[in-house]
């Protein structure tokens, strides 16, 4: 009997950047109704991670950040709070700011960003439909440094650049910077974190508070920082649309996000077709 759920959001559970369809909300609602649990795991910061969670009524951890921040949405429990540490954080956005790249950083609530480009334009016009205790905190500003300083809470660092070759330079740099955690989520980013940080080290605190054996858990995902998730869980799911890489750790190889991958994967391993 399976115990625990745990699934990313964009490119998994999400048809695309604002929602999961009706057949989604449907499964994960039986799977709760069932007595399992079901935890949001992303690289999302907690306040837009926890809009999702508490939609679909789950009442339990979120995992965000990719792990560096672990959060109960109902009873407010920080389970796991990582900060990446001042001096790694000012060297790798000195390094950054003379390579000319775009970035972003993140607290648990706050987007910091020095233009509205991309996701965090995407936050600005959901803002305008949301109740302000639900809104998605963004702030426009060009002094980065300023808001180290004076926010130390700071979670992870988000890099956007189009060009592969470009990405892969400044993630071997950065790879090697003591303290500091690189994962991919996309073809076009860099997110990193503070050293050890990972969906999958989120994952084992929770199931480890529950007392759920991880051959009890099922986790899906759809990129590389989704792969410490899938190694943990007894059966980890990669997407169709996920790389190649995750796809041969995974146990099991579903549909893509836009055709209904989640819920037709969890049919299928209820039923009994996936054991590990």
């Amino acid at each position: 009997m399976f115990e625990l759920i745990a699934s990313d959001l964009d490119g998994t559970l999400l048809e695309n950047v604002a929602g999961y369809s009706d057949e989604t909300y449907r499964s994960v609602r039986e799977l709760i109704k069932k007595g399992m649990r079901f935890i949001v795991a992303t690289g999302r910061i907690y306040r837009s991670a926890s809009l999702f969670a508490k939609s679909l009524e789950t009442k339990d951890y979120v995992i965000s950040c990719n792990g560096a921040y672990v959060r109960h949405t109902d009873t407010g429990e920080v389970l796991l709070e990582e900060r990446i540490p001042e001096e790694a954080l000012l060297s790798m956005m000195d390094y950054l700011d003379r390579e000319d790249a775009f970035y972003c950083i993140y607290d648990a609530e706050t987007i910091y960003s020095k233009k509205p480009t991309g996701l965090v334009e995407h936050y600005l016009r959901l803002n305008r439909t949301l109740e302000p205790e639900d809104r998605i905190h963004v702030e426009i500003t060009e002094d980065f440094k300023k808001v180290v300083e004076t926010d130390s809470k700071i979670l992870k660092l988000v890099v956007l650049e189009k060009k592969v070759e470009i990405l892969d330079k400044w993630k071997n740099i950065l790879s090697k910077m003591e303290d500091l955690e690189v994962v991919q989520s996309s073809d076009t980013n860099m997110e990193i974190m503070k050293k050890g940080v990972s969906k999958g080290r989120g994952l084992k605190l929770i199931s480890e508070r529950y007392g759920i054996a991880p051959e009890r858990i099922i986790a899906f995902g759809d990129h590389l920082n989704d792969a410490s998730m899938l190694k943990y869980a007894g059966i980890g799911v990669a997407m169709g649309n996920a790389g190649n890489e995750l796809k041969k750790m995974a146990d099991y190889v579903t549909d893509t996000n836009t055709k209904e991958g989640f819920s037709k994967a969890m049919r299928y391993i209820l039923e009994g077709g996936v054991s590990r």
